[in-house]
């Protein structure tokens, strides 16, 4: 009689939470979402006295963020991972169009608002969190071990620059920059 060994391997989307694979790269994606949440909720008070839409907005948009970052990390699968990559994408497309052509619904319509780099930091944080949850995505389910000798430098860069240009923007947010 045959005993058919099952994988202990969790399969792709499977959103087993001990899934190592790709650890490094959602840890790190998830630092370059918390970011930008972290810049949208230093910015709010001033969008709600501008344009309370926006303020509104950016308090939603923290926190489905941050919400996200946990989600990527503790629970992953290729819906968080993907929608994680989606929104920060729709965000830099919606940020552009700001930039560019101004948005329809705005306290001017269709004008272009200046470049704050409080809005730079957290649009290229959000470049990088779509980027590396991207090849998490690809990685997820694959029968790796996670070694913090191997992930150490690449997170230790991560954290420094997330850590980092976060602290850039809510410096420019507090001495009047904005986003």
């Amino acid at each position: 009689m045959a005993v058919r060994r099952e994988s202990t391997v969790p399969a792709k989307g499977s959103g087993s939470p001990g899934a190592s694979g790709g650890l490094a790269l959602r840890i790190a994606g998830a630092m370059f979402m918390v970011g930008p949440a972290v810049i949208h909720f230093a910015v709010t008070p001033d969008q709600l006295v501008v344009y309370p839409l926006y303020g509104i907005l950016f308090v939603l948009l923290g926190w489905i963020q941050i919400g996200l970052a946990i989600g990527i990390v503790v629970r992953p699968s290729p819906t968080l991972l993907l929608g994680g990559t989606g929104l920060s994408l729709a965000v830099i497309a919606v940020w552009l169009l700001s930039r560019t052509t101004g948005l329809p619904i705005a306290p001017v319509p269709w004008r272009p608002e200046a470049v704050g780099l409080p809005d730079l930091l957290a649009t290229y944080m959000e470049w990088a969190a779509a980027g590396l949850l991207v090849m998490a995505d690809f990685r997820l389910g694959m029968p790796r071990s996670f070694r913090v000798s191997r992930v150490a430098p690449g997170l230790t860069i991560a954290a420094l620059l997330s850590v980092g240009m976060t602290l850039a923007g809510l410096a420019a947010v507090s001495s009047g920059g904005s986003h």
